[in-house]
């Protein structure tokens, strides 16, 4: 019996190496697929951060990639060509609704003009984008910003710039003036739109679709430019058959930081930059122009706008009426006729 005990207990003994070897295993599978997602995350974000290369706005071939970039990317590639170059005589500032206009609408072949418009942007990334820009010693002499129709305007978020940490601190000080001039509700609001801005901009580092568009433009494949042009804008194109212009939404948002925005812009025109702000235009046919036909939030946005402009003794003009030509698009004005009355506002200062 005794014996029969001594052989059974190394059975027994050997019996749990099988298990412990196992466990290693899965321990190790475990630690190896932990490494790789971890690997495949540090990829995805560090293309998200790796920058184009200028050549992708001077080269024709290569500017398709521009439909496809999320405004931080665009952001990124016009502060770049800007800072490796010498300051621009006339910078265009503002959204699609001025990213049409160019130097080939503008006629002034003395002058280097390059549009700084960024895609679905308020006029607070043009103030923030006009602000770095100053900061390098490469603010245009003179800058035109295009600020929306105020029945328009985007949700007042910090923009996209500058990048983070410092632009969630800049979102911070954007909560608490909203908190301090219209309280606690429109505090939640800035701090939802922020965060949805930021949601926003993490999911493109894993939208499989960018990621790979922005690899094919890294490695130089070519395709059509897509109407860009070297000059940061974009030429327009007008559909071939007619068009139904929509009415105008009801502005929602309140705008509470129009008044620490515009004190900043006063301060860049101190320091000898030329600053021009207008409100953009609207179909004529749908009107939107006299302050009977504003919501009431427009309507006070509106009237803070001007009384900015004459504390700081900003340049500011209203909405202009541009009814030479047909529009086809509610409020995305004609860029030549555009262009045409922005002439003026740029010559004066010439």
């Amino acid at each position: 019996m005794q014996k029969e005990k001594a052989i059974g207990g190394p059975m027994t003994h050997t019996g749990t190496v099988p298990q412990q070897s196992r466990g290693r295993q899965s321990h190790l599978f475990f630690w190896s697929l932990f490494g790789a997602f971890g690997a495949a995350m540090a990829a995805l974000v560090l293309l998200r951060m790796l920058p184009l290369p200028e050549e992708v706005l001077q080269d024709p071939q290569r500017r398709w990639i521009l439909g496809q970039l999320p405004s931080d990317e665009w952001v990124d590639l016009k502060l770049r060509h800007a800072r490796s170059n010498q300051p621009y005589d006339i910078g265009l500032f503002g959204n699609s609704r001025i990213l049409m206009v160019g130097a080939d609408e503008l006629g002034l072949n003395n002058r280097r003009v390059f549009n700084f418009a960024i895609g679905g942007q308020s006029v607070r990334q043009s103030i923030r984008l006009l602000e770095e820009l100053h900061a390098s010693g490469k603010a245009p002499a003179i800058a035109l910003i295009s600020m929306d129709h105020v029945e328009l305007g985007l949700p007042g978020g910090p923009g996209v710039t500058p990048r983070p940490p410092l632009r969630w601190l800049t979102g911070a000080a954007d909560v608490w003036i909203a908190w301090r001039r219209e309280g606690l509700r429109s505090a939640i609001i800035q701090t939802i739109n922020s965060g949805a801005a930021e949601g926003a901009g993490m999911a493109m580092t894993f939208n499989h679709v960018f990621l790979l568009s922005k690899l094919r433009a890294l490695a130089g494949v070519a395709g059509p430019s897509m109407n860009f042009r070297a000059d940061g804008s974009q030429e327009q194109v007008v559909p071939a058959g007619p068009v139904t212009l929509g009415p105008l939404p009801r502005r929602a948002d309140t705008y509470p930081q129009l008044e620490s925005d515009f004190a900043r812009l006063a301060a860049i025109r101190d320091s000898g930059v030329s600053i021009v702000v207008y409100e953009s235009p609207v179909a004529p046919s749908l009107g939107g122009a006299a302050d009977r036909e504003l919501s009431s939030n427009a309507r006070d946005v509106r009237r803070r706008f001007h009384e900015a402009c004459a504390q700081h003794r900003l340049v500011c003009h209203g909405p202009p009426v541009l009814a030479d030509t047909p529009w086809f698009d509610r409020d995305h004005a004609p860029a030549a006729q555009l262009a045409m009355w922005l002439r003026p506002l740029i010559g004066p200062k010439i």
